[in-house]
């Protein structure tokens, strides 16, 4: 075992990683497929990841997007559940946060909006979205303002 040191925690580290039970694979998707992104939020329901929004940088901006993908890893596939060109609630965001329960996805708050440009002030979020995985449905969970409620955030 080789010990590392990092901000006063240790670690330690198998010297031989051949003789691991797992291991990471990479896989790899058509350009058609799910594009490269940063700041989404993902699950894992039985062997399907379920990819949540997030953002690509430009050179002075993020491209933000409401989409959610489903990878599943047996199969190594890919495809998109709901996405940018269908009549989705869902606003484009990045940074926000999502939990699983049972066959639902939570999804709440972000930046929000299409795009964010570097150094300025974003639109922050406090929407909050129920995805149902076996109906492949989206809905928003209303609020009124008399209701007590979390500020936006990210």
């Amino acid at each position: 075992m080789k010990e590392v040191n990092n901000n006063k925690k240790k670690y330690f580290i198998p010297n031989d990683t051949k003789h691991l039970k797992y291991r990471w694979k990479r896989i790899v998707f058509n350009k058609d497929e799910i594009i490269e992104r940063c700041s989404h939020t993902s699950v894992l329901y039985n062997s399907q990841l379920y990819v949540i929004g997030g953002g690509k940088k430009e050179s002075d901006h993020y491209i933000h997007f409401n989409d959610i993908w489903k990878i599943d890893i047996t199969k190594q596939t890919c495809e998109k559940c709901l996405g940018d060109g269908e009549s989705v609630i869902f606003q484009p965001r990045r940074g926000h946060s999502s939990c699983l329960y049972e066959h639902m996805i939570y999804i709440f708050g972000g930046i929000a909006g299409k795009i964010s440009h570097i150094n300025e002030p974003v639109e922050l979020s406090n929407q909050l979205f129920i995805y149902d995985i076996k109906q492949n449905s989206l809905f928003e969970v209303k609020h009124d303002n008399s209701n007590i409620w979390p500020s936006p955030r990210r």
